[in-house]
């Protein structure tokens, strides 16, 4: 039944095989995909007692942060051999830096469900407060909007409205350009920072740590500046 939707979705299929080579290529793709998600899930059960320890000490010092920080930060200061005006400049510089990287980072989410939602209300696409309250979600870590406006895409096509899906995509990579531009413009309003600098800590903070480089990044690009 697939082979034969499919068939009929894209009538040039023909030119790329047979409807039985198809076939045989998608039974191997779904086995492929099969050993795949079942090696994923192996692989988490057994991170999973790892990752139970991780939450508890993550628990635990956010705790004692709370309750000792100015303490922990004093006695940490006194370490340091450095004059006691350059520990409160640093120190100063890291909680501006703090707070400039979350502002950034709901100015880019903020702004990414702004055009979801305009995008799904202008092409008629059901939920459009709710994918916008998603996509404010998922901004916060760049390319996973992606999921939102790529699923209004096929179903825009499903509905046999293509060239709304050809929009959407349009708008999805829209989406993508506005993280790319309202985060370090953010980072430069709050920080004496070149833009060019924060998409450059941005993305190298995402090459370097992964998804949280995305605040990381930007933290060690302002403190290497204050520096």
């Amino acid at each position: 039944e697939v082979v034969a939707l499919v068939r009929r979705w894209v009538p040039f299929l023909d030119t790329l095989g047979t409807p039985d080579e198809l076939r045989a290529s998608l039974k191997g793709s779904i086995t492929s995909v099969s050993e795949a998600a079942s090696g994923v899930v192996f692989r988490q059960l057994r991170a999973f007692p790892v990752l139970v320890l991780q939450v508890v000490l993550v628990v635990l010092s956010i705790y004692f942060f709370l309750v000792d920080g100015r303490r922990l930060f004093h006695w940490i200061g006194d370490k340091l051999p450095v004059s006691a005006q350059i520990r409160n400049l640093l120190a100063d510089s890291f909680r501006s830096a703090t707070n400039s990287v979350v502002l950034a980072s709901v100015a880019a989410a903020g702004s990414q469900a702004l055009v979801i939602f305009v995008g799904f209300s202008l092409l008629g696409v059901p939920s459009a407060l709710l994918a916008a309250g998603l996509t404010f979600i998922l901004g916060w870590v760049p390319a996973l909007p992606m999921v939102v406006w790529g699923a209004a895409a096929v179903y825009l096509y499903g509905q046999d409205l293509l060239v709304r899906a050809i929009i959407m995509v349009g708008i999805g990579l829209v989406v993508g350009v506005v993280d790319n531009v309202v985060r370090p413009l953010v980072l430069r309003g709050q920080q004496s920072i070149h833009p060019m600098v924060s998409l450059l800590a941005i993305l190298g903070g995402i090459a370097f740590y992964g998804v949280p480089g995305v605040f990381i990044g930007p933290l060690v690009a302002c403190m290497a500046i204050a520096v």
